[in-house]
């Protein structure tokens, strides 16, 4: 019963980017606190360029998908809570799931060209500095990964209290 339901692949594709993310994150720190790298001539520098670029993109990915899951789940229990039959599929919902991931994949792939080693430890190239403070902070990552969601979270939430509270008079 339970794998039959849509709600539940995208709580396991869920699950596994938030996990994926925290893995981003101990590397992350592992590189920071300087336990991982402690010496380039036994990794070699292009090991730790490639790296930083994977985790920095991995960590984007992870961030977008995992916003857009949760407004993904909100839509269909607001769909359930609307229509009297199930018009959606597990099938559907992996077809969902792999399109969020392969747009979550191209709309982060230009931080693969603006990641490197700045100072001993994976940061932005400072001559990219602009193009990633215009595509995180100013607009794109901001409008795409926190406006654009919150209102469709807040607004799927608001038609399932309205229908809820319908429901119990």
């Amino acid at each position: 019963m339970l794998s039959r339901l849509p709600t539940n692949t995208y709580l396991l594709c869920l699950a596994g980017m938030s996990s994926l993310f925290l893995c981003t994150l101990f590397v992350f720190w592992l590189e920071e606190v300087s336990y991982l790298y402690f010496d380039d001539s036994l990794i070699g520098m292009q090991f730790r360029i490639l790296s930083c670029k994977v985790n920095q993109f991995l960590a984007h990915v992870c961030d977008f998908s995992s916003v857009w899951l949760i407004v993904l789940v909100g839509c269909e229990r607001l769909m359930l809570l609307h229509r009297r039959r199930r018009s959606l599929t597990t099938e559907k919902a992996c077809a969902q799931v792999v399109a969020l991931v392969v747009v979550a994949m191209l709309f982060n792939s230009w931080i693969l060209y603006v990641a490197s080693i700045q100072q001993g430890v994976c940061d932005i190239d400072p001559a990219f500095d602009r193009i990633y403070h215009v595509m995180t902070v100013l607009e794109v990552k901001t409008v795409i990964c926190m406006l654009v969601p919150s209102i469709f979270i807040f607004s799927s939430n608001v038609f399932v209290i309205y229908k809820l509270n319908a429901h119990v008079r």
